[in-house]
């Protein structure tokens, strides 16, 4: 009976350290995903306001965590506007941030990996409503 008792307390002692070990793997193998995804997240998106040839990439680059359609319209609030504007326009106005492209590229560049851009489409006098004289980083298309 002592032999058998033996060859069981053996046999469990086996089983117990190679669930243990498998567990050990595994949870190495979780521990990867959550430092990748972790460095995903700190990854910076730009946003850019296109009209045409002419670009600016705006300096309100965001890290993919905080990344929202909210967030990226209170950062580009942040914008001043040109004073000329009428006083019932002094926030800015953009109509493409309500159409199914811009959500793509926003759910794009949330769910993606590397270094991404959103770009805003903008006629003239979208984009020559933000006092952008600050940056002075416009570029025309070459």
């Amino acid at each position: 009976m002592s032999d058998e008792l033996s060859f069981v307390a053996d046999v469990i002692g086996v089983v117990g350290a190679t669930f243990a070990l498998l567990a050990w793997l595994q949870s190495r193998e979780t521990n990867k995903r959550l430092e990748a995804e972790k460095q995903r997240k700190q990854q910076r998106v730009n946003v850019v306001l296109r009209n045409g040839a002419e670009h600016i990439t705006l300096p309100v680059q965001m890290r993919r965590e905080e990344l929202s359609r909210a967030e990226l319209l209170g950062r580009l609030g942040m914008i001043p506007v040109k004073d000329q504007l009428p006083t019932e326009q002094k926030r800015f106005s953009l109509p493409y941030l309500n159409t199914a492209e811009f959500f793509q590229q926003l759910n794009n560049a949330i769910e993606g990996d590397g270094e991404q851009s959103i770009t805003i489409s903008c006629t003239d006098m979208e984009f020559d409503q933000f006092d952008l004289n600050k940056w002075n980083r416009i570029k025309k298309d070459e």
